[in-house]
C-alpha cells in the first residue's frame, strides 16, 4: 500500500493506492525512483510471479500529481528458457527534458535478448538482441502521461505468442 499524506498544517490523507497485484511486489532494480521534477518524483514497481522456466513482470512507474498517485506507465516484461530457446527482457527508464511542460517526457526501452542455441535439443541457431522504445508526454489538457508506441505494441504481440 502506497499513501500521500499533506503534512501542514494538519496531516490529513490525500491518496492511497494498493500496489500489489501479483506473488511478489518490491520496488523496481537498484534505482527505484526517478526525479521528474525539484519536486516531484516517479516511483518504479514491480509485479511479478514464476513458473516453471517462465518469469512474468509487470513493472508499473508512477507518481503524485496535485495530491493524487498517476500512472505514467505499466510494461509487461517476460523471460523465458526451455529447451532451445531462452528469452531474456530487461526495461530501463530515461527521464528526458520537455521544455515548455509541467512534466518531463519518460523514455521506456525493453531489450530483447535471444540466446544462441549451440547444442542440445535443437538445430543451432543464432541469437540476437531487439530494442523497443517507447515515449510518454504529459498532457496538460488531461492531467496525466500519454504515450503510444509501436515498438511496444509490437514487444506485447511478441510476448503474447
Amino acid at each position: 500500500m502506497l499513501a500521500v499524506f499533506r503534512l501542514e498544517p494538519v496531516a490529513k490523507l490525500l491518496d492511497a493506492m494498493r500496489i500489489e497485484a501479483d506473488r511478489f511486489t518490491d520496488p523496481w532494480g537498484t534505482h527505484p525512483i526517478l526525479r521528474l521534477t525539484a519536486r516531484s518524483d516517479a516511483f518504479i514497481f514491480y509485479n511479478n510471479h514464476w513458473n516453471s522456466g517462465e518469469n512474468y513482470n509487470d513493472i508499473t512507474v508512477l507518481f503524485v500529481d496535485a495530491g493524487r498517485f498517476k500512472v505514467i506507465t505499466s510494461q509487461f516484461i517476460f523471460n523465458f528458457t526451455t529447451c532451445g530457446a531462452t528469452f531474456s527482457e530487461t526495461p530501463s527508464f530515461r527521464v528526458l527534458a520537455d521544455p515548455g511542460n509541467k512534466y518531463p517526457r519518460l523514455l521506456v526501452e525493453v531489450k530483447l535478448r535471444k540466446e544462441p542455441v549451440e547444442n542440445g535439443c535443437d538445430r543451432r541457431v543464432r541469437g540476437y538482441t531487439r530494442t523497443y522504445q517507447g515515449f510518454y508526454r504529459w498532457n496538460r489538457a488531461r492531467g496525466q502521461y500519454e504515450g503510444h508506441s509501436r515498438q511496444l505494441d509490437r514487444l506485447d504481440k511478441f510476448n503474447a505468442r
